[in-house]
């Protein structure tokens, strides 16, 4: 393994001259070490739209959060509230309403998510071209 680059987030390597099966239990260790911050409970409390709760919750789980803070937070399971408190959790609102005539198509899009708390930095990411330095296309929910 020879090491690239190192900062803060981020550390690049390479590795050669090994097995595949190393190098996959590499992997699938640093993914389950690695803390992560994701939706994890959805409350419905209304879907007029042609896709099932479990789809719309299964596809909120899948954006990636983003937070310059994350350090402040506690593990959910950590946490000496037991149970949801503004040091283990954050809440987040999807809501798409239109009033006049609805366009026929819709897209819902990871930059219709709010956190409630608009003073916390965690959001859905906003991806950005690496070479062009524009922003990239929001994540599609539905």
């Amino acid at each position: 393994m020879k090491i690239l680059d190192v900062d803060y987030n981020t550390i690049k390597f390479v590795l050669s001259n090994t097995d595949l099966t190393v190098a996959n239990a590499l992997r699938r260790i640093m993914i389950a070490e690695v803390p992560t911050m994701a939706i994890d409970i959805v409350t419905i409390v209304e879907n007029t739209s042609a896709l099932h709760d479990e789809f719309l919750a299964h596809r909120c789980g899948l954006i990636p959060l983003v937070s310059t803070d994350v350090d402040l937070y506690n593990f959910f399971d950590e946490c000496e509230c037991q149970g949801n408190c503004e040091k283990c959790a954050v809440y987040f609102d999807l809501k798409i309403h239109f009033k006049g005539p609805a366009p026929d198509i819709y897209e819902v899009k990871s930059t219709d998510i709010f956190a409630r708390n608009k003073n916390l930095s965690v959001q859905p990411v906003k991806f950005v071209n690496g070479k062009t330095g524009e922003p990239e296309d929001p994540i599609i929910i539905m």
